[in-house]
């Protein structure tokens, strides 16, 4: 790519400068910030390395930094659009749009359903979404469930995960599935960090970066 920008295609630099910026997403300094502490699997799990630092195996992509992602590439694809060949390039398709959406609506606790307002900000297109008729739960309503949670030395998204199962499952005529969905919800390790490193008797911090750290799934 670097080659092709050094001929005169310097519209690609915008890709360059993007695919450079997810890069820095494997610096260990910054795992802590953008990453979960919870694995996919639900649980808090920790790694040794040969110096004896410990540190998390870090998880998934948090979901304020999935929304930075998507805010960056877009702003990427308006770049692209304006100086290079094609104005109505996509660098990203309004189907995975979409179902990006459903999954941090459904799964990810985003009940701001935050994903068309992005795409809005920073394109300026407003795209034929779907409405979400369930109970009309949103930002407010979420805003409430954290502030039960503090109040009961809850997980905020212990009680959002279990309302989104309930989501999964509303309408349904046959519900023989809600319970292990609802048992699987209640038995993810819902410590914080700091309880997960208190609990194990260590005295690093997450926030103490290592030079590399293990594969997040």
């Amino acid at each position: 790519m670097e080659a092709m920008i050094d001929n005169g295609e310097e519209w690609l630099s915008h890709l360059l400068d993007f695919r450079e910026w997810l890069m820095q997403t494997e610096d260990p300094v910054r795992r802590s910030q953008i990453r979960e502490v919870r694995r996919r699997s639900g649980r808090i799990e920790f790694f040794t390395y040969a110096d004896g630092k410990t540190d998390f195996k870090y998880g998934p992509f948090k979901l304020s930094f999935r929304k930075e992602i998507l805010e960056r590439l877009l702003s990427t694809q308006q770049a692209v659009r304006a100086k290079g060949p094609d104005p109505k390039v996509k660098l990203i398709q309004d189907e995975e749009l979409f179902r990006i959406r459903q999954l941090w609506h459904h799964e990810e606790g985003d009940w701001e359903d935050s994903l068309p307002s992005i795409v809005e900000k920073v394109t300026g297109e407003r795209m034929d979404w779907l409405e979400d008729d369930w109970s009309g739960m949103g930002g407010a309503e979420k805003r409430i469930l954290e502030e039960v949670s503090l109040e009961g030395a809850l997980h905020p998204n212990l009680l959002i995960e279990l309302m989104d199962v309930e989501r999964k499952y509303h309408g349904m005529n046959r519900r023989a599935g809600v319970y292990t969905h609802l048992e699987k919800t209640l038995n993810k390790d819902w410590r914080t960090g700091e309880q997960a490193y208190a609990d194990e008797g260590l005295t690093a911090t997450p926030e103490d970066p290592v030079k590399e750290g293990p594969c997040a799934d």
